[in-house]
């Protein structure tokens, strides 16, 4: 069985399904104003998405994204050649290499940009969160099934029906 990850939680957070839900989203680099915006989330947590990224920051499941992820984060390839045009320089080369090259010709202002995105991701920690919560779950779906085609071969198809049920929610 996975190891639970090492990380200390007031809130269980990491045994709720939606906040492992939300907290995936960050697999990939994601501004947290952009999911601050988010509708309906707020419903689904049962409290602000603004408490829930705060308690992953605090908890070490969410961290900054470095200044190279975050501007290839923020803006499309075509936008990182208007820039560097802007500042004629070379604009062939990779995302990758464009977005360094970027960063070396204007670093102060590349680092404000970033740092006023809020761009974050994954920290190992939340990665082994998302992958404990995972493996948790198809543990449960596998005894579940079990339990159901046990209840069928005896007959019994009302608790097969309770046991599916409660098994979905």
């Amino acid at each position: 069985m996975a190891k639970a990850p090492e990380v200390l939680y007031d809130f269980q957070w990491h045994q709720s399904g939606k906040h492992i839900d939300l907290l995936r989203k960050f697999v990939k680099r994601k501004s947290i104003n952009n999911v601050i915006d988010w509708y309906g989330l707020e419903e689904e947590l049962a409290e602000h998405q603004k408490t829930a990224i705060e308690m992953f920051i605090r908890d070490g499941a969410l961290i900054p994204a470095t200044i190279n992820e975050a501007l290839g984060y923020l803006f499309p390839l075509e936008e990182i050649k208007g820039m560097l045009r802007d500042r004629k320089l070379d604009q062939t080369g990779s995302k990758k290499r464009l977005v360094q090259k970027l960063i070396l010709s204007d670093y102060t202002r590349m680092q404000d940009l970033v740092d006023k995105s809020n761009v974050m991701k994954c920290s190992p920690a939340g990665l082994d969160a998302i992958s404990y919560f995972d493996n948790i779950r198809e543990l449960a779906v596998e005894q579940a099934k079990k339990d159901v085609f046990d209840a069928l071969i005896l007959g019994d198809a009302k608790k097969a029906q309770y046991i599916y049920i409660e098994s979905t929610n």
